[in-house]
């Protein structure tokens, strides 16, 4: 009898990282390696990037603006076809009667086993909840997807399986020093490959006279080859360093050794694809310095050492300490949302389309930051209008200090009032202006409308997205950032998202109300700023390669796209780039 726990991670963004904040992050990795007395696999999962049941999505809800429809549609077609893969990330840990537990072994009684792999996915999450990664547990549903992952008809090279072929490579030797987040630039290639990772803590007493007795006979071996003449010990002489390093790292305390063994599984729909795919990760590991072996005629044993409940019949792992293994952090790839929302952006380093539905977050809201001109006026417009696409029962309600939504709105079938305005009755969409573009003696007028709009709207259960561009005038003032944070705070509960439009998150995080007003969006965009304080720095805590690239992100007055860094609490940390769909395009430039 066994059972089964672990976790599902949700990855960081190493790109926006300096090496100092990376180098932290792989050290809350180390420091779990170190604490658990289990063994653990690490799973990084891909599958190629359906867009076809988000398409389907979109031409369900038809839309009047055929163009718009069209173009949106076509954009999402050409994203399909440009073969993005997602990556899910789990750590997996097995429980069966002969398990020695912290409450020493466990009887073959189910609640025992239960309550042991419990305690090791609370302790899994506690450790990394701690850090720039989160981790959920696993769901039975992605424990059964695990298990079926890797059946099919085992041949001498291939597996056979429902959706395709597989082949595998078996890791059989690392360089010297290995890249934090080697696994990576595997997962980057372009192709469909799964890296699996099998953690084994050892006793290090055990350990120490293993190394111990290896160091002996490479000594033995050294002295007879320059006895014999034989000059060439330069290998030898390495390993015998590597290890009295390890030995030192362990009389010292400083790591712990693992047995540790890394498969490499590659598919394709036809034999083909898997070899062209094999023959790229192939030839990326050759540059990478790292040495690999193919399980000819053992295919049945290398998935059967993937697969979760079941033993390694390879018996085949390498012996390494834990900054070595920590090395093999994988979590900075991620997957997306697949099903429904709208698409912000794509990410800048792999064209990974972002993909979200803010009504699905715990709570819907954004705040978008950057300078005049930097492109967060132009994207604001994007979401609106898709917005209108994905969820065309929506309301949309648009704060237009600056006099800049009206045609958006009169696009989207909307109406235009001044912000002295009280309709009885918004329909599809609305925007408020003020008469003359500029003067702050309509803020007072602007927070009496955004008080009346929280009472208009929490009374409308269906799905609605307010937009309060120049938020900073209403957040400079006592009463309005009151108001603004008790809409904020109750919009929830209503189906009400909103999204804050300002030049700079300053305006906001100087101010204890402001920051708990930003403490209310998940969603955080920044494009580029022409200034970077140190309020807004301490409290979305940027790393030094953000604050850098605040400065340098591009913008479309200078480029065919803008860019922005996109924050979305527990989902997402990515630089984006920002483009309009034609269609998109001449409506907002009009």
């Amino acid at each position: 009898m066994t059972e089964l726990g672990g976790v599902r991670v949700t990855p960081t963004n190493l790109e926006l990282m300096t090496e100092a904040e990376a180098q932290a992050v792989q050290q809350t990795y180390k420091q779990l390696l170190d604490q658990i007395d289990y063994p653990v696999t690490v799973y990084s999962t891909q599958s190629e990037l359906d867009l076809l049941s988000y398409a389907e999505y979109v031409k369900d809800r038809f839309s009047t603006h055929r163009k718009l429809w069209e173009d949106y549609l076509r954009y999402c077609s050409q994203v399909q076809t440009g073969s993005i893969h997602g990556t899910d990330h789990y750590i997996v840990t097995q429980v069966d009667h002969s398990t020695e537990s912290a409450l020493g072994f466990l009887n073959e009684e189910e609640d025992d086993l239960e309550a042991e792999a419990q305690r090791r996915t609370n302790q899994l999450i506690e450790a990394l909840n701690t850090s720039d990664l989160s981790a959920n547990p696993i769901t039975e549903k992605e424990i059964a997807s695990l298990k079926e992952r890797f059946a099919g008809d085992h041949g001498h090279r291939y597996t056979d399986t429902e959706n395709g072929y597989r082949r595998f490579l078996l890791i059989t030797e690392y360089p010297a020093n290995l890249d934090l987040g080697w696994p990576l630039d595997i997962l980057r290639i372009e192709g469909k490959i799964d890296v699996i990772q099998q953690i084994t803590p050892r006793d290090g007493g055990k350990t120490r006279s293993r190394l111990n007795k290896v160091k002996e006979r490479l000594n033995a071996e050294i002295n007879s080859r320059v006895t014999g003449g034989f000059l060439d010990t330069n290998k030898l002489e390495s390993k015998l360093a590597s290890t009295e390093g390890m030995l030192d790292s362990l009389a010292q305390r400083q790591q712990h050794p693992f047995d540790y063994l890394v498969t490499l599984s590659v598919h394709g729909e036809t034999r083909e694809q898997c070899d062209s795919v094999f023959q790229k990760l192939d030839s990326r590991l050759k540059m990478m310095g790292i040495e690999t072996a193919e399980p000819l005629l053992r295919t049945d044993q290398a998935a059967e050492t993937c697969t979760p409940n079941q033993r390694n019949p390879l018996s085949q792992s390498y012996l390494l300490l834990s900054n070595a293994v920590a090395a093999g952090l994988p979590f900075a790839t991620r997957t997306i949302d697949q099903d429904s929302g709208i698409i912000y952006g794509e990410d800048r380093f792999d064209n990974t389309p972002i993909l979200q539905n803010r009504f699905n977050w715990h709570a819907p809201h954004l705040a978008r930051f950057g300078s005049t001109g930097s492109g967060k006026t132009y994207h604001t417009k994007i979401e609106l209008l898709r917005t209108q696409l994905a969820h065309p029962q929506a309301q949309i309600i648009v704060i237009d200090p600056k006099n800049e939504y009206n045609q958006i709105i009169d696009k989207l079938r909307g109406n235009t009032y001044k912000v002295t305005d009280r309709p009885s009755e918004i329909n599809s969409a609305a925007c408020f202006q003020v008469p003359s573009r500029g003067q702050t003696q309509y803020i007072d007028s602007i927070i009496n409308l955004i008080e009346h709009l929280y009472q208009v709207t929490s009374q409308n259960q269906g799905k609605t997205l307010v937009v309060a561009d120049e938020a900073h005038n209403v957040s400079g003032v006592g009463r309005g950032r009151k108001i603004l944070t008790r809409w904020v705070r109750e919009a929830r509960d209503t189906n009400t998202a909103i999204t804050l439009v300002s030049q700079s998150a300053s305006d906001f995080t100087q101010y204890p109300e402001g920051q708990t007003l930003l403490d209310q969006c998940p969603g955080k965009v920044f494009f580029r700023h022409q200034r970077v304080p140190e309020d807004m720095i301490e409290y979305f805590q940027l790393s030094e390669q953000e604050v850098i690239d605040l400065y340098d992100l591009k913008t479309g007055t200078e480029s065919s796209y803008s860019e922005a860094i996109l924050k979305i609490s527990g989902r997402l940390d990515a630089k984006i780039r920002v483009k309009a769909t034609p269609a998109e395009h001449q409506l907002i430039e009009q």
